[in-house]
């Protein structure tokens, strides 16, 4: 959405342009700013800013002439120069606004989240049966719009069409709009602000600290009752006809994640093309993905020029999350062309096999995945070459035949296979693992590939097939807890709690044998049994902890168990590796069919623990249980800052990020598992009840062990940066953290996270108690945490805080959304 400013300007006549003078303006602190060059009479002819400036050779090529005259035709104008524009000063760019004699006359830029109401007004003035202005608000008989933007004339000429009286105050309306008279009493009229309310911005860049958007809640209020009603919908049909809809269309996937790797895949299965896809970044634009270019935004509307594009991420395209807002704005109208497909359908997961038939295979990367993937393939029926060895070191090539780079034609497709790591310690091994084999690409001209089987569902999903998973009852445990508590939410109490039970086997601590064990289980899982061990040892030694105190014993249990097979299952090695662990610990167990194992990798996001179901549950075998824990978030929060303080992570962008973060309360449901929902707050105050009726639930016998919060059955403690935290200590129950939260502070946490805390019982203020315009005032306001010296290590200027803004609208989108869409 389109607004406008004046600001103050240096100008030049063209005649008397320098280059050195300039130069020598621009590097007396002008930089950032720009040079406005006029003729002798004072026609507008460009401007120049520095950049352009240092690298051209003339300074007349320095010279960009974009403008836009103020006319009928000024919407359409700046809509496409704001859609092509990829100049350096991004999204923060003015565009210089003439006059037909093209004298200079102010600044236009834009309100991005105004295209919201922008899309609202035009889908209900087209959208046949919908409530209207006069349905919603029938006490108001006209209205008056001080100030002039884009948004305000498309809002003026909707209540003309309607027939509301509409009286208009500014000197920029005259050519556009013709007040109408008006003899209502006052509070017959309803009075806009278009430009808001308040005292004069220092500078024009402060005005995107805020929107006016929020001075035109009354077009939200009628396209939100109209999605109540069911006037408006997510969907435009069914899903048989939307899938109809894409036949023989220029489709135009929008990212390059596994999602829309998913998505090609599932539209390829039913017959639809798809013409290429969209980079989230210039350095995703710069290959292949299953024969489809990789395009920026911008490239890809050019090219194609009846495209439609397909979100394949969010939901709920009428509030207008994701890209529905911006792709409307340009063009794009929503279930026309642009579709969000998970308000037709949920995409399968399935593993891309679709989209892999069509090519000859070639794998890269981890040998040791590169083998398990070969064997799925060839089970699925899909021609895979070979192995690509990038590496001289690599001596583990076995079962699976080698290729070169001279072997890659353009009917080839390569994977390139990396361990999703997530402990700390081994991120940077797979960072740098990553960055090898895009070189190696890269130089060896291979244009085709994809990184899907470098994330840790695309082997879930492999091994979710794998059958039997479990050979031997002996090796079934009674129950598989994935533990998925949210982060600051207890999941180092519970765990504690339920270490040295002696039904309960789990690894002790937070390390990358524990936070990384389905990629050790499922590479261990390709060799012979017999050469396990040594196997485990290698990637074990790579990895610096010592966990495994005792590696002889360790070894005496593992050689035990794998003397009894000659292959063993990614699931058979994830019971023999606790078995061993705890017969470390003086635990030897010989059957495990009345064992529970509990296993919460840490550094896992909660989606990816719940999603092992699928790699660690069996029917008829093997049922999970998961365990969610959650907490007050106004009290979780201040935690999560005190242990952002304490390990010295990020700058005040993060402080801001975890402040007003809540975990994801999207729940999936699974096959063969049940889930268990605890409060940080219960466990606390009532252990024995709790802890006695998950006893029951899992069938085991009480331990006085429960009660007490170890390591390897030693008393264990929590240092919570202020002091020693033992046991179900209340304390942190009531920790308010007025350290970091002010009471505004806390009233606007509830705010932001209602949905959160009312899904779990907390207290919450509701979005809906406030005006947008009052939220977006009581948001600007700093944070007390602020006020900490840990916050100002780094500057933080006008941009940051502006991003930080952009959060925080795209925050409270979301909360409004739980509001008109409840659970």
């Amino acid at each position: 959405m389109i607004r406008f400013c004046d600001r103050e300007t240096y100008f030049i006549k063209y005649e008397n342009l320098d280059k050195k003078k300039l130069l020598d303006y621009f590097l007396n602190n002008h930089v950032d700013e720009s040079v406005y060059v006029i003729d002798a009479n004072g026609t507008y002819k460009g401007r120049i800013l520095y950049h352009a400036l240092l690298h051209s050779a003339d300074i007349k090529d320095a010279l960009l002439e974009g403008c836009v005259v103020l006319d009928e035709q000024i919407w359409q104008n700046t809509r496409a120069y704001f859609s092509d524009y990829t100049g350096e000063n991004g999204p923060y760019e003015l565009l210089p606004v003439v006059d037909c004699q093209k004298k200079l006359i102010c600044f236009a830029y834009e309100d991005v989240d105004a295209n919201r109401e922008i899309r609202m007004l035009r889908e209900l003035e087209e959208t046949e049966g919908t409530l209207q202005f006069s349905d919603i608000y029938p006490q108001c008989k006209s209205v008056k719009i001080y100030g002039f933007n884009e948004l305000a004339y498309f809002f003026a000429k909707y209540l003309e069409k309607l027939g509301i009286g509409v009286r208009v105050e500014g000197s920029m309306w005259k050519k556009f709009f013709t007040s109408a008279e008006c003899q209502t009493v006052s509070y017959e009229s309803l009075t806009i602000y278009a430009e808001g309310v308040g005292p004069q911005k220092n500078t024009w860049m402060e005005n995107f600290l805020t929107s006016v958007s929020v001075e035109f809640e009354c077009i939200d209020h009628i396209y939100e009752t109209n999605i109540k009603q069911g006037f408006i919908r997510d969907a435009n049909g069914s899903y048989a006809e939307f899938i109809e809809n894409l036949r023989d269309k220029e489709v135009i996937i929008v990212g390059t994640g596994t999602k829309s790797q998913e998505a090609y895949d599932f539209l390829l299965e039913q017959g639809i093309h798809t013409s290429c896809f969209i980079g989230e970044s210039n350095d995703k634009c710069n290959h292949s993905m299953f024969g489809k270019r990789i395009q920026s935004s911008l490239a890809a509307r050019k090219i194609y020029r009846n495209a439609v594009f397909l979100d394949c991420t969010s939901r709920h395209s009428t509030l207008g999350l994701s890209g529905v807002n911006k792709y409307d704005y340009m063009g794009y109208k929503r279930n026309e062309r642009y579709f969000v497909i998970r308000d037709y359908i949920e995409i399968p997961e399935n593993g891309i096999k679709n989209a892999m038939k069509q090519w000859k295979i070639v794998l890269a990367g981890d040998v040791y995945l590169c083998r398990r993937l070969y064997s799925y393939l060839a089970q699925n029926e899909i021609s895979v070459l070979g192995y690509l060895n990038i590496s001289s070191e690599n001596d583990e090539i076995k079962n699976i035949p080698e290729v070169s780079a001279e072997d890659i034609e353009q009917d080839t497709m390569c994977l390139l296979v990396v361990p999703e790591y997530f402990n700390p310690d081994s991120r940077e091994k797979r960072k740098k693992m990553m960055e090898m084999l895009l070189e190696y690409v890269k130089n060896s001209q291979i244009d085709n590939y994809t990184d899907y089987f470098s994330y840790t569902n695309a082997f879930i999903h492999i091994e979710k097939s794998n059958f039997p998973k479990y050979t031997e009852e002996w090796l079934q445990p009674k129950k598989v807890v994935l533990g998925a508590a949210e982060g600051h939410c207890g999941n180092i109490l519970f765990r504690e709690s339920l270490d040295n039970h002696p039904s309960i086997f789990m690894f002790s601590e937070y390390n990358y044998l524990n936070n990384d064990l389905m990629w050790i289980c499922i590479r261990l899982s390709t060799e012979d049994a017999e050469n396990i061990r040594s196997m485990f040892w290698k990637l074990y030694g790579n990895e610096r902890e010592q966990s495994i105190y005792d590696p002889d014993a360790f070894n005496e249990k593992l050689d035990q168990l794998l003397s009894q097979f000659r292959q063993v299952t990614s699931q058979e090695l994830f019971v023999m590796l606790h078995m061993a662990y705890m017969y470390m610990l003086g635990q030897d167990v010989l059957d495990m069919r009345d064992t529970i194992i509990y296993w919460e990798p840490h550094t896992v996001t909660r989606k990816l623990v719940e999603n092992s179901v699928n790699w660690l549950g069996c029917s008829g075998s093997v049922s999970c249980d998961i365990i969610n824990i959650v907490r007050n978030i106004c009290i979780r929060n201040g935690s999560v800052i005190k242990e952002n303080i304490r390990e010295q992570w990020g700058g005040p962008y993060s402080f801001y990020r975890l402040a007003l973060s809540h975990p994801d309360i999207e729940k999936k449901e699974y096959d063969q598992s049940s889930r268990l929902i605890l409060k940080f707050e219960d466990l606390k105050k009532n252990p024995k009840k709790i802890l006695s009726e998950i006893c029951d639930r899992w069938d085991i016998d009480w331990a006085d062990t429960l009660m007490m919060t170890s390591c390897q059955g030693k008393q264990s403690s929590y240092d919570n940066g202020e002091r020693l935290v033992r046991d179900f200590d209340l304390d942190v129950i009531y920790n308010t953290y007025d350290k970091y939260y002010s009471e505004l502070d806390r009233l606007r946490l509830s705010i932001i996270n209602a949905p959160w805390q009312r899904k779990y019982g907390y207290p919450y203020v509701s979005v809906k108690q406030f005006s947008r315009r009052e939220l977006q005032e009581m948001f600007l306001k700093e944070f007390h945490f602020e006020e900490l010296e840990e916050f100002h290590k780094e500057k933080t200027d006008l941009f940051f805080r502006i991003q930080v803004q952009i959060m925080i609208r795209q925050r409270l989108t979301e909360v409004w959304m739980a509001e008109v869409y409840p659970e």
